[in-house]
């Protein structure tokens, strides 16, 4: 063994260098001498002993130490920046194969989940459902979200969405809450309601606490009586304020058809005139006027019955129906007069009875079917 610091040989069992007194300690990598045995450090090119040349000797070519190692370090670098590139490789490959997948099974299963959605959302649209959001997965499972006025309303929904084919579970979280119009939109609708009914010259103001006050001119009672009833048939108006003036002279004067004819009075019948004579003639007594005639009332013409109003009329199906014993099937009435019979039932017999009640609603005209037969 060869001590690092004055290169002198240190016996194997040895602690200390007996020249130096340093810590016998070999060389880290040191490399042996072919010739004498000496141990030498890594990076000697000859032998500190007998100086032998630690060249590489090969046939035609003499490589030096440090060229190899120089070599072998640039190859080193090389091996080093392989690796990161073949990672990156790798990456790419994986990132391509993610995003060919994703599209791929988009491709095969999102569009039938799409059409599902698009099928229940128009019919939830049509029947008047508009705030009600439906969303299939995978499993043909569609879950329903979103809010409705009562628990009538979340039912009907849910009838809607299992007609459509190939849906298979429901899950139903729509939340049952009174969604109120704001106050100018309500008094809007009241206002195009009484306008189509002819009322044009009254005019209803909604204030936030949904009161409603009106104002305008009817020529009588039976006209008051309406325009309260049409505004009463708003379900969220809470209270009402009637500032209406009654007033006669705007009704129509009544149309006589025929002209009256003018009392007939009997002509009397002539006196013979007397002839002259010696005798004076006797004094005729005289001729009894006929009684008068009355004189006949002018025929007026029968005053057809109002129009139904759409209002009074649903109220009156609605009524008719909760009597019935059908709470889940509400009627709505158009201006035309047509009845929508719209909710869910647990049997074709109770659908009949409330088809027989819209039948039998004087002024009901068409009766549109919207009703489900929900088994319980």
């Amino acid at each position: 063994m060869i001590c690092y610091r004055c290169k002198n040989n240190i016996p194997k069992d040895a602690v200390k260098c007996p020249v130096c007194g340093v810590k016998a300690m070999p060389f880290v990598g040191a490399k042996t001498c072919p010739n004498c045995g000496t141990v030498n450090p890594v990076s000697a090119r000859y032998c500190i002993n007998d100086g032998y040349s630690f060249a590489k000797v090969t046939v035609g070519n003499i490589t030096d130490d440090h060229e190899e190692e120089e070599t072998t370090t640039a190859v080193r670098v090389k091996r080093k920046k392989h690796p990161f590139l073949k990672l990156l490789m790798w990456a790419l490959i994986a990132i391509v194969c993610l995003v060919g997948s994703s599209i791929v099974g988009y491709q095969i299963f999102k569009p039938g989940n799409y059409l599902l959605e698009k099928h229940s959302t128009e019919a939830l649209v049509k029947a008047g459902l508009k705030d009600i959001t439906v969303k299939v997965d995978l499993s043909r499972t569609a879950r329903l979200t979103g809010t409705v006025r009562d628990q009538h309303e979340k039912l009907f929904a849910e009838a809607i969405v299992k007609e459509i084919p190939k849906i298979g579970k429901i899950e139903n979280n729509i939340v049952v809450s009174k969604l109120v119009p704001k106050p100018e939109e309500l008094e809007k609708i009241i206002n195009n309601s009484l306008k189509s009914q002819g009322f044009p010259g009254v005019v209803v103001s909604v204030n936030t606490a949904f009161t409603a006050s009106i104002i305008g001119t009817v020529p009588g009672e039976y006209e008051r009586n309406k325009v309260l009833s049409i505004v009463k048939g708003n379900k969220d108006i809470n209270n009402i304020k009637d500032n209406l003036h009654v007033n006669p002279s705007l009704s129509q004067p009544i149309v006589v058809t025929q002209d009256t004819p003018p009392p007939h009075t009997p002509t009397p019948s002539a006196t013979p005139t007397p002839q002259a004579s010696a005798q004076p003639a006797p004094t005729p007594a005289p001729t009894p006027k006929p009684a008068a005639e009355p004189t006949p009332a002018p025929p007026q013409t029968a005053t057809p019955p109002p129009p139904a109003d759409p209002q009074s009329l649903e109220g009156t199906i609605n009524k008719g129906l909760k009597s019935a014993g059908l709470t889940n099937v509400t009627a709505e009435v158009n201006e035309n007069l047509d009845v929508t019979l719209k909710g869910t039932v647990s049997s074709a017999k109770d659908k009949g009875k409330a088809f027989d009640v819209a039948k039998k609603a004087k002024g009901a005209k068409k009766i549109k079917d919207k009703v489900f037969v929900v088994e319980q």
